[in-house]
């Protein structure tokens, strides 16, 4: 970006592996405003939430910097809470207001970057894009996929 946008949108996630209700997500996120930054979360944060990552960072960002809703990608390094408060300051370098907009696994319970922003006028928080319901997840992917292996290999 060459100047400070006015308002942006951020969505922050581990996107491993990226599916169907990840693009719903993103394109529910991205009509909240006309710039859409997906912060997206580092193979060490994947490690400690699921014990594993099946893509690398790398191989994630660029799948997703080409999707058409998407502006730009950024690396998330949580804090000690596990917030992506960092992703949320890095945005305001950038724009006036971040729209933080959260799927629908997540509430005013359990996003800890409400915290420490929800007094600053800079950031919005919104909930339920994309769905109420969690409509796919990476963890059951992965968990399907390793069940038909064991059952092809006879484990």
């Amino acid at each position: 970006m060459d100047h400070k946008k006015r308002i942006l949108t951020l969505v922050t996630g581990g996107f491993d592996p990226i599916h169907s209700g990840h693009i719903a997500y993103f394109k529910k996120a991205r009509e909240l405003t006309n710039y859409l930054v997906v912060g997206l979360n580092t193979e060490e944060w994947l490690k400690r939430k699921k014990g594993q990552y099946f893509q690398s960072w790398k191989e994630r960002a660029e799948i997703i910097r080409h999707l058409d809703m998407v502006d730009a990608v950024i690396t998330v390094e949580d804090d000690d809470k596990g917030s992506a408060c960092k992703a949320i300051e890095t945005c305001l370098d950038i724009a006036d207001t971040v729209v933080f907009a959260n799927g629908g696994d997540r509430g005013k319970d359990n996003t800890p970057e409400l915290d420490r922003f929800c007094n600053d006028s800079r950031v919005e928080f919104y909930y339920g894009i994309g769905g109420s319901d969690k409509l796919n997840s990476s963890s059951w992917l992965l968990h399907d996929y390793f069940q038909r292996q064991r059952r092809i290999l006879g484990i």
